[in-house]
C-alpha cells in the first residue's frame, strides 16, 4: 500500500488514529474498510488490499486501537467496542465515506460484529475472516468459557488469554520475540492446539525460547514489518483486548448491554471466510453463529490457518469482491 496515502486523524475523543485511504475510482464501488486483528497492523493487509484498489473500489484500513502509529492508552476501559466502533464512524465521516462495506479478521471481526449492532444504518454489508459474528455478551466469565471449549472442543480454546492479561506479560513476549512470532504464525497450524490454545502453553514456549521456521506465506520481510512497531513501542497495546475480557469482562459486557436485542440478529448481507485449519477460532464454531444470527450469509471454506488473508490474499480478494458484486450490491 502506498505509504503517502496513509493518515492521521484524532477522533472525538481525542485519540489518534493512523489509517490508509484510497477513495473508489469506480463511482459505483464502495469503499471497504479493512479492520486487523492480534498482534497486527494495517500492513496485514496488503495482499489483499491492492485487488480491490484495481478493481475500482475505496480502500480504508486503520491501525486499530493500541497497533502501530495509532494511539495506545493504558487504560483497558478505553478499548470496549463501543469506544473503538465511534472512532471509526469519525473516520468514515471526515472522509465522507457513505458506500462501506466492513471487513474484519481475528478482534477485527469482533470490532465488525459491534459496528453491525451499534450503527448498521452506516454499513452496506459485513464480512468476517476466520472469527466469525460474535452476537452481543452480556455476562461473559473466562473460566466457565475454557470449560465450555473444553467440553466442545476436548481441549482449552483461548488458554493463552490467561498469559496475555497477566502483568509482565508484554515484558515476556517482547524479550522473547522471535519465539512469540514463531507460534503466533506457525509453520505447523496444529502447533497451536499444543503450544498455544492450553492454559499455560504459551508462556512455557516462550519462557524456553522455543522457535520454529516461518510459515511459507511469510518472507522475513512481511516478519520485519511485523515486528517494527511491536519492538520499538511495546505490545502492551494489544494486551489490553485481552486484558479487558479476562481482568475486566463487566466493562465489556456492560459495554454490549447498550445494544438493543432486536440489533443482535443481522439481517445485511454477510460474509464468512472460514479458516479450516484454525485451531483456535474453528471453522465449525464460526458457521453456527453465522447460522443462528446471520439471516443473509455466504459462507467460503478456504483451505488455511488463521492467517488467511495473509496465505489466501488473491483468493480472500476474489471472494469478497464476487459476494459485493453479487449480493451486496444489488440489494
Amino acid at each position: 500500500m502506498d505509504e503517502s496515502l496513509f493518515k492521521d486523524l484524532t477522533t472525538s475523543r481525542g485519540i489518534k488514529y493512523h489509517y490508509f485511504y484510497s477513495p473508489p475510482t469506480d463511482v459505483a464501488k464502495p469503499v471497504l474498510l479493512l479492520i486487523h486483528g492480534f498482534p497486527s497492523t494495517s500492513y496485514d493487509w496488503h495482499r489483499v488490499a491492492p485487488f480491490f484498489l484495481k478493481g475500482g473500489f475505496g480502500v480504508l484500513v486503520p491501525d486499530l486501537l493500541g497497533y502501530g502509529l495509532t494511539d495506545k492508552p493504558k487504560d483497558t476501559a478505553e478499548y470496549v467496542a463501543s469506544k473503538v466502533c465511534k472512532d471509526l464512524i469519525d473516520i468514515l465521516d471526515f472522509e465522507k465515506v457513505e458506500k462501506v462495506v466492513a471487513v474484519g479478521h481475528d478482534w477485527g471481526s469482533k470490532v465488525t460484529s459491534r459496528l453491525a449492532n451499534f450503527y448498521p444504518e452506516r454499513f452496506l454489508a459485513f464480512a468476517f475472516f476466520a472469527v466469525s459474528y460474535t452476537a452481543p455478551v452480556t455476562v461473559y466469565d473466562y473460566q466457565k468459557h475454557i470449560e465450555m471449549s473444553r467440553s466442545i472442543l476436548g481441549y482449552d480454546q483461548f488458554g493463552y488469554w490467561e498469559f496475555f492479561a497477566e502483568g509482565g506479560s508484554d515484558k515476556v513476549i517482547e524479550q522473547h520475540w522471535d519465539s512469540f512470532h514463531s507460534i503466533v504464525f506457525p509453520h505447523d497450524p496444529l502447533l497451536w492446539r499444543s503450544n498455544m490454545a492450553p492454559l499455560g502453553a504459551l508462556r512455557a514456549w516462550v519462557q524456553a525460547d522455543r522457535k520454529g521456521p516461518l510459515p511459507h506465506y511469510l518472507t522475513e520481510e512481511d516478519k520485519a514489518q511485523q515486528s517494527k512497531h511491536f519492538l520499538r513501542d511495546g505490545i502492551q497495546g494489544g494486551l489490553n483486548w485481552y486484558k479487558l475480557m479476562v481482568d475486566k469482562p463487566s466493562l465489556s459486557a456492560e459495554d454490549d448491554k447498550a445494544i438493543p436485542v432486536s440489533r443482535y440478529d443481522i439481517s445485511h448481507p454477510t460474509f464468512f471466510g472460514a479458516a479450516l485449519q484454525d485451531q483456535i477460532c474453528v471453522a465449525s464454531l464460526g458457521r453456527a453463529a453465522m447460522g443462528k444470527h446471520c439471516t443473509n450469509a455466504t459462507i467460503r471454506d478456504f483451505d488455511a490457518d488463521h492467517w488467511v488473508i495473509l496465505s489466501h490474499g488473491e483468493e480472500v480478494a476474489n471472494a469478497l469482491t464476487q459476494w459485493v458484486l453479487e449480493e451486496v450490491l444489488k440489494e
